[in-house]
């Protein structure tokens, strides 16, 4: 019950609640309440209290500015979630006029001093040292346009609404005892063996065709053959126009000389390091090195004062330690620095080699950039392009000769099912058949041309069903292999418990479980855990019901009933229980308890609030709002 009450906690409605509860008066936002004025068309009643498409909009705009931050991507109101945005506004205002007709019904008051206690310590009115500016209030009302009177009102409502809210929720406070009593229960450790009885390792008999047709009698409904239907597909995209576009080369270049900036190569550098230690031990290298011996010299003499050889590259500058950067592109090839020190220690640098920068010039850019220029091309005259064939086609020309034609690709398919598959399983032009070119096909009726659609990615289409097979059950000759792997997966695992409720009778007579692990072929035995009630038990080869099974067997019991398993069919055993350690704090747990507590309550208080008061919703206002602002 309190987990379905859960559930609709995540309403708007609730989540308003909790706002109440959780924000102050002052940070609740009475900007937003009072910007603009409440006039407009009725977006919506709750006991007769109107919300307006003025007020609407405005909170659709702060919900978008939330989903917004949340998303980390800019969301508007043309934006796929600006509906489910537009609603979550209109649920936070429904809130708050289902929690005013209650307040207005209680009698629920708020004293003139109250009210003007709630204004003074408002930090929009206040200076630094917490002194309250009549000024700034008075600032405040000017710029939302809003009567003294009119804000004295809303303060005291929101104080109404936020006393009566608190009052339901302030009692819920979950003792130490269950506190404790739950972190106990969800902390304590559990390990056990199990005696698995591998059902892959069940010899069954061979079934004949009776056996396998019986069985698929009774199981027709994972064996069907699904829908397939025959289809002529005319598709066309930007890349089929490309070949017939030629683009001058003046515009070619123009593109070329805009982007050459992205074409250069910089310099890169392959470079020779010794990285060494200390001052002492790199002045020692140093001076190796004037004898002209090599950096692998130089490294192998001084190994055990910790010298190491490397090479580097070929890296551009911004690939090295700014320090290095500056040493190794200044030196000449073949020539060696000065040590330098850095946080990894002293190194010493020589340019083995130099790739000078380079730019790509116009010859080897021109083929990619006049594909590029044509595609764009393409691109725009690609609608007028499959208008044309639709043109031909309600003219009643043949799909098949239009598509000749205007050199349209077409498309026959012999057999495809929803998921673009043919009968043997295998995909049918996985390229070309989008998602929503098989949600169309298997939408059309069959026999004439559909009409011009256009795919999510930007190619048009246009079909014509030819026959259509309806899904029906398979046959054994069609579904062999199928049915007798399932029918032998079946009768293993029923092997498999057999075997293991044997087992279990022989368990209970006192045979331990490494005595019985030599019985019988398939027979393994494992340790289990140690595991805590909230593991599903994957990691040890059992499933979620299994590991309930132990958390109800006592210590060096074994668990009443074999439990099935991903692999078969398994005993357990619990052998030993370790009690949750002690708790270093269970305010956290508390916490968490009141919150789902609270969460419970306010879905009931607003499934009763609902049920109490008629909500009207006026789809045309909303439709006008999500439109066009309100």
């Amino acid at each position: 019950m309190l987990d379905a009450l859960r559930s609709k906690a995540s309403s708007w409605v609730v989540k308003a609640f909790l706002g109440l509860l959780i924000v102050s008066f002052a940070v609740w936002g009475i900007g937003d309440i009072f910007l603009g004025p409440r006039g407009g068309n009725v977006a919506a009643t709750v006991d007769d209290r109107e919300i307006t498409t003025v007020e609407l909009d405005r909170e659709f705009e702060a919900q978008l500015r939330r989903m917004s931050e949340q998303f980390g991507i800019a969301i508007d109101r043309n934006n796929p979630l600006a509906a489910t945005a537009l609603n979550e506004a209109l649920q936070r205002l429904i809130a708050r006029r289902l929690v005013d007709a209650y307040v207005t019904e209680l009698g629920v008051g708020v004293s003139d001093e109250e009210v003007a206690e709630a204004i003074r310590s408002d930090p929009n009115f206040t200076d630094a040292a917490g002194n309250f500016e009549r000024g700034r209030l008075e600032l405040f009302l000017r710029s939302v346009g809003i009567t003294e009177k009119a804000f004295v009102d809303e303060v005291r409502a929101e104080l109404a609404r936020s006393r009566l809210l608190r009052a339901i929720a302030e009692p819920v406070r979950p003792s130490d005892f269950l506190a404790r009593f739950l972190y106990d229960y969800r902390n304590e450790e559990r390990t056990a063996e199990a005696l698995l009885v591998q059902a892959a390792a069940m010899e069954v008999a061979e079934p004949d065709d009776a056996t396998l047709e019986a069985w698929l009698e009774e199981n027709r409904d994972a064996f069907r053959r699904p829908e397939f239907r025959k289809v002529v597909i005319a598709l066309i995209g930007a890349e089929d126009l490309v070949d017939e576009i030629s683009v001058p080369e003046e515009e070619v270049r123009q593109l070329y000389e805009s982007r050459k900036s992205l074409y250069t190569a910089p310099e890169r550098r392959e470079i020779a390091q010794l990285l060494l230690p200390d001052e002492d031990t790199a002045r020692e290298a140093q001076r190796l090195l004037g004898q002209g011996r090599s950096f692998e010299e130089v490294a192998q003499a001084l190994a055990e004062a910790g010298a190491r050889f490397s090479l580097v590259g070929p890296v551009e500058r911004s690939g090295l330690p700014a320090a290095l950067a500056e040493t190794a592109f200044a030196l000449s090839e073949g020539e060696i620095g000065e040590p330098i020190r850095t946080p990894f220690g002293w190194h010493i640098l020589r340019v083995v080699r130099i790739e000078p920068e380079r730019v790509a010039d116009f010859a080897e850019k021109k083929a990619e950039l006049e594909r590029e220029l044509a595609l764009e091309k393409a691109t725009d005259q690609l609608p007028d392009f499959a208008a044309t064939l639709d043109d031909e086609i309600a003219a009643g020309v043949p799909l098949e000769e239009a598509a000749e034609k205007l050199g349209i690709r077409l498309l026959a398919i012999a057999a495809v099912d929803r998921e673009g598959k043919d009968p043997e399983g295998r995909p049918v032009a996985p390229d070309d058949l989008t998602p929503d070119i098989l949600e169309a096909v298997f939408a059309a009726p069959a026999g004439e041309p559909s009409l011009l659609e256009e795919t999510r990615d930007g190619r048009y289409f246009l079909f014509r069903v030819d026959e259509i097979q309806e899904a029906r059950p398979l046959t054994l000759a069609e579904a062999r292999d199928r049915v007798r792997e399932a029918w032998r997966r079946e009768q293993q695992q029923e092997a498999a418990r057999a075997l293991a409720d044997s087992l279990l009778e022989e368990a209970r007579a006192g045979r331990g479980f490494a005595e019985l692990e030599a019985t019988a072929a398939g027979v393994v035995r494992r340790e289990v855990g140690p595991l805590k009630r909230g593991e599903t038990g994957a990691a040890f080869g059992l499933t979620p019901s299994g590991v309930r099974a132990i958390f109800t067997t006592d210590k060096d019991a074994l668990v009443a009933e074999p439990v099935e398993t991903p692999e078969g069919v398994a005993l357990l055993r619990v052998t030993a229980i370790e009690p949750a350690p002690e708790p270093e704090d269970l305010t956290p747990l508390r916490d968490q308890l009141r919150i789902g507590w609270r969460s419970d309550l306010f879905a009931q208080f607003e499934g009763a609030l609902r049920a109490r008061y008629a909500i009207e919703v006026n789809q045309q206002a909303m439709a006008t709002v999500l439109g066009a602002g309100g």
